[in-house]
């Protein structure tokens, strides 16, 4: 990671919650509030006054909703990263965030850890599910690709499900290695194998491409 701090700008309606964000970024260390906005509307006037590396969005908030939000800042500013962070841990609400463009999605319960691992992993480009989504996201990802085995030149192992239901929580190459108790070049043959079998170009693909193909199913 860059040695320099992250600029983050906070948008949720709640200036408690902004408060208590902005306080514990400070206490992380490695992070600067670029700014705060209430709604999606101040959000898109700030963005180029405030330059921040990435955006923290709320999803529920008056007008302009953190989805639209997204994908509007996502259309003017191809550059710019957003992190969810919401209440909210409807599978539904996950994979609208990233179609929407969002590179990453959170739960506000989570852990301090977790959220800096969120953001950092956000603003350098990676995608990252909070554990407490990713699960049910990667059951429904195994039931439809268990079924798609049968299908003529498409076959999944289930060493190459374990390997992704790793990426889509975040995990790193090495991390991922030492839980599975595989060398690190072993698990960059599967991650090759998942994207050439999905066609997906990138990490964040192998979960995009399967709520594009409606692989994952609401409660």
């Amino acid at each position: 990671m860059s040695t320099q701090p992250i600029r983050v700008l906070l948008v949720d309606d709640h200036i408690v919650v902004r408060r208590g964000l902005a306080s514990l970024l400070a206490s992380l260390g490695n992070f600067v509030v670029a700014g705060e906005a209430a709604d999606g509307e101040e959000a898109i006037r700030l963005i180029g006054e405030a330059k921040p590396d990435l955006v923290l969005m709320d999803l529920s908030m008056p007008g302009l909703s953190g989805l639209e939000t997204t994908r509007r800042l996502r259309q003017s500013r191809r550059e710019v990263r957003i992190l969810i962070l919401s209440m909210h841990e409807d599978k539904e609400f996950v994979a609208q965030a990233l179609l929407a463009g969002a590179g990453g999605y959170a739960v506000k319960h989570c852990t301090p850890e977790e959220l800096r691992l969120a953001m950092e992993t956000v603003a350098a480009g990676g995608t990252f599910i909070s554990p407490a989504v990713a699960g049910p996201i990667v059951d429904d990802y195994l039931r439809q690709a268990r079924s798609d085995q049968e299908t003529p030149g498409l076959t999944i192992s289930d060493r190459e499900l374990e390997v992704l239901r790793f990426i889509v929580e975040g995990h790193t190459t090495d991390a991922i290695a030492d839980r599975l108790s595989i060398s690190p070049n072993t698990v960059q043959h599967h991650r090759a194998s998942l994207k050439r079998k999905l066609g997906a170009r990138s990490n964040a693909e192998l979960v995009k491409i399967a709520i594009k193909k409606n692989l994952i199913v609401t409660e």
